[in-house]
């Protein structure tokens, strides 16, 4: 690529080694916003307010809004008791298979 198509800076280039780091970090943050949109969501079906959800678990109301924006993954102790709070399983919890804590959750769970 010539120097008047860069701007006069050199071309960048793009390590082969990049590219799949890249893909699993994106699916790994679309996991986790996903997980965190079937938080919020079985939160709002149980009434509950995120600050409530947070006592209820023992962590910081900030960590939960990371959790549920998708910014921070959890471990599975900390999913366990979210599932035993919010009435869901693991499953669905994780990967949006087996019952959703209401039946009308389960179709909200399609666009997720």
């Amino acid at each position: 690529m010539s120097d008047e198509m860069t701007g006069g800076r050199p071309a960048e280039t793009v390590n082969a080694h990049d590219a799949p780091a890249n893909v699993q970090q994106d699916e790994e943050q679309a996991k986790a916003r996903l997980i965190g949109a079937r938080i919020r969501a079985a939160r709002a079906l149980k009434g509950m307010q995120q600050k409530d959800l947070a006592k209820a678990v023992d962590k910081s109301q900030s960590l939960l809004s990371r959790i549920e924006e998708g910014d921070r993954g959890l471990d599975v102790l900390l999913a366990d008791d979210l599932c035993r709070i919010l009435d869901c399983g693991l499953e669905w919890l994780v990967r949006g298979d087996g019952p959703a804590p209401h039946a009308s959750l389960a179709s909200t769970d399609q666009g997720l």
